[in-house]
């Protein structure tokens, strides 16, 4: 009996700990987020003549908003680059201790699964890449749309710049499309390994 108030203990002590530390990745990662986007936002309006018309609104809005977002995911996960680590050593001991050198054999797994992952990964960044240059265009093409909207009823260009945004568009959704797609794949491989790692 006393080991399973032992291990309730720890338990109810492992949730309450996660809790805390959640609440304040949390906060830090919004913090983060703040202070990135209220950062970008001061310098564009310090930017030079000659250098607002290399930039776009697109780009700044974007950099407020995707890429201090991921920014803000990664914060969530700073410490698992360390953690990790000892997590992995601490469950190969228990499963060393308890197997004996068969638990090898899903650490060899797991091991030959890095490079599959890493791949996957500079995948997804080649289409995020890209979907980020077609989110560009088209927001740069409304903004000079909404800046010259007189000009556009004037003329009827109305239906070319539906139609130039919604190539930019469909462009964006051809790389969240695909990187959806690496995504789940990448998931349902990271649920799948624990088990072929037990398994084997």
């Amino acid at each position: 009996y006393w080991l399973s108030a032992l291990l309730m203990f720890f338990v109810a002590s492992k949730a309450l700990t996660e809790g805390a530390y959640f609440h304040r990745m949390n906060r830090c990662s919004w913090q983060v987020k703040t202070a990135i986007s209220s950062s970008i936002y001061s310098k564009s309006l310090r930017l030079a003549a000659s250098e607002q018309q290399k930039t776009s609104l697109g780009e700044i809005v974007n950099l407020m908003q995707v890429d201090a977002s991921k920014v803000e995911m990664f914060m969530m996960q700073l410490h698992t680059l360390w953690d990790g680590l000892f997590q992995i050593a601490g469950y190969m001991i228990i499963l060393g201790t308890l197997l004996g050198w068969t638990c090898l054999i899903g650490m060899f797994i797991i091991v030959c699964s890095i490079p599959v992952m890493g791949k996957i990964s500079i995948k997804m960044f080649g289409y995020n890449r890209s979907m980020v240059k077609h989110t560009d265009n088209r927001v740069k093409t409304v903004n000079e749309a909404l800046q010259g909207i007189l000009c556009v009823k004037m003329y009827s260009w109305e239906d070319p710049l539906a139609k130039q945004v919604d190539v930019s568009r469909q462009e964006e959704l051809k790389s969240l499309r695909k990187i959806a797609y690496l995504r789940a794949f990448m998931r349902a491989f990271m649920t799948a390994l624990p088990t072929i790692a037990a398994a084997a």
